[in-house]
């Protein structure tokens, strides 16, 4: 991870501060004129030349800013963007005061977190309904407000596409999320999330991505275990040798 210094503008805030540091960015708070903004800044690579990393970071802060303006266009809740700097390849955004979905969840009754389902539910189908997939769509990237207002934050592995397998992806990165921290309240959350996800998105390809999801469980279940999945066709038969059956006649 290399170091990297705050941006001018996040500088010339009040209590700027540092929040988080991942491998593609580093996130800084700040108060600027009475409002809270989030400043994401994408981290300079070493390893690559510098005119070319400049280039990727860029071009990577841009296709984020602009899955984001989509996504709200199509009714999805996420942080406003209030400014992108290309030449710093940070995207400056409102900061959403609430908690990450995962740390509600324990604390959440069972009909709540039901309806918490539907509505992300129904907020990812508009996504993919619009050929947007999240990229990265777990627990920690929803944000849910003292209202029982869901976020959608963190694109940066997004991408538009309406291919069933990126659809597929999301979804699984979401089941995944909640069956490894919160298995006894996951079935609670994904059966208002599917019920809802499937009105939106409708009932044929809404089936192709539940199936496909299946089909990419499957695969990490071979992948763990290191068993080799069963062949869908027959098994080739090995040629008699002369001494058996009526060719030895």
């Amino acid at each position: 991870m290399e170091r990297e210094e705050p941006s001018s503008l996040i500088m010339k805030g009040e209590k700027a501060r540092l929040i988080k540091i991942g491998a593609e960015a580093a996130l800084f708070k700040f108060e600027w004129n009475g409002f809270s903004i989030v400043a994401k800044k994408r981290v300079p690579k070493s390893y690559r030349h510098p005119a070319l990393d400049l280039k990727i970071r860029s071009a990577r802060t841009s296709h984020e800013a602009k899955l984001m303006h989509a996504a709200k266009i199509l009714g999805v809740p996420c942080p406003s963007i209030l400014l992108l700097d290309k030449s710093e390849s940070t995207l400056y955004m409102e900061h959403i005061n609430g908690r990450q979905l995962k740390a509600i969840i324990p604390e959440v009754s069972t009909d709540l977190l039901r309806n918490i389902g539907k509505k992300v539910g129904r907020y990812v189908g508009s996504m993919h309904a619009g050929g947007i997939v999240h990229g990265d769509l777990t627990t920690s990237n929803i944000i849910v407000n003292d209202k029982g207002q869901t976020f959608f934050v963190d694109f940066g592995l997004g991408d538009f596409s309406t291919e069933v397998e990126e659809r597929s992806i999301d979804i699984h990165l979401m089941r995944r999320a909640l069956e490894s921290s919160h298995y006894s309240s996951s079935d609670y959350f994904l059966s208002g999330f599917e019920k809802d996800y499937r009105e939106v998105v409708g009932g044929k390809i809404s089936s192709e991505v539940f199936q496909r999801m299946e089909e990419i469980l499957s695969r990490g279940r071979y992948v763990k275990t290191g068993r080799r999945r069963p062949s869908t066709t027959r098994p080739k038969v090995p040629p008699r040798k002369p001494s058996e059956g009526l060719g030895a006649m």
